[in-house]
């Protein structure tokens, strides 16, 4: 199997790259993510053509603010069409490891908290979803309130969404919120959990924490940010470490050659 999907799945240690590059799609292919992503004829190009010109080791699809509803759910046309992409990418055999990124649903509930339609609609989303074996499915959660994350609800949502993804042999992940922190991510018995920046990445023992919890951790990064790829690294000799660009703002294609870049030279150190 792929070093990159054995490292998603916390099977090896090693560091990998996964940029969010949906704010680049315009510039590469000509289309808006978004309008892209309507159509699974059109994602399933999309994707490789953005993965090779930047030289990803894996896909990220999803992305997309449209898959939210409105109402703290997802939208089952656009979850459909996302499923069609996947399942087709799984039909190639030997393509790049595929991450999915969806609405986190605490990030997405109002005050009154998380309602019972959004909770069935994250779920069938994760089924139609996982029936295409991505090797990580990722939940943004770092619009969310930090504290939210490690209450009740959010740890009855997410118990939900994990049975779903392990019946499929799926890794269920999500982006945390600045403030979140490594007792937050075992809590919700994360496969995978990317941290804001490179200074909230938990030390030497929380990691070893993560690890014997089964918790692969990761850092959203800013797309210039380059320097932070060493300690990346020193992080990645003990443990694996997924890397991707935070939300927001819109990196160049040079920045994003940069970013690669660096991320390929510590690797090497």
């Amino acid at each position: 199997m792929d070093k990159a999907a054995d490292i998603i799945a916390g099977r090896a240690d090693g560091m990998v790259a996964m940029p969010r590059l949906a704010s680049l799609a315009e510039a590469v292919c000509g289309q808006g993510w978004s309008v892209i992503c309507a159509d699974a004829g059109q994602i399933v190009p999309a994707a490789k053509r953005l993965a090779g010109l930047f030289g990803l080791p894996a896909l990220v699809l999803g992305d997309d603010p449209a898959l939210a509803d409105g109402t703290g759910g997802l939208d089952g046309s656009r979850v459909a069409v996302l499923a069609d992409a996947i399942r087709r990418l799984g039909a190639e055999g030997g393509a790049l490891p595929v991450v999915v990124l969806l609405p986190g649903p605490v990030a997405g509930a109002d005050a009154e908290g998380i309602s019972e339609s959004a909770k069935q609609a994250f779920s069938d989303a994760l089924e139609a979803i996982c029936e295409g074996r991505p090797a990580l499915l990722l939940m943004d959660e770092s619009g969310a309130d930090a504290a939210a994350l490690g209450e009740m609800p959010a740890r009855r949502i997410y118990n939900t969404l994990r049975n779903v993804a392990a019946y499929f042999d799926v890794t269920l992940g999500a982006l945390m919120p600045s403030g979140a922190d490594a007792e937050t991510a075992t809590r919700l018995k994360l496969g995978a959990a990317l941290f804001t920046g490179a200074d909230a990445l938990p030390d030497a023992d929380s990691l070893d924490e993560l690890a014997r919890e089964g918790t692969v951790p990761g850092l959203l990064l800013d797309a210039g940010d380059t320097e932070s790829w060493p300690f990346a690294a020193q992080r990645a000799r003990a443990h694996g470490l997924l890397v991707s660009t935070r939300p927001g703002g819109v990196p160049t294609i040079d920045m994003m050659h940069n970013f690669m870049r660096a991320a390929k030279d510590a690797r090497g150190m």
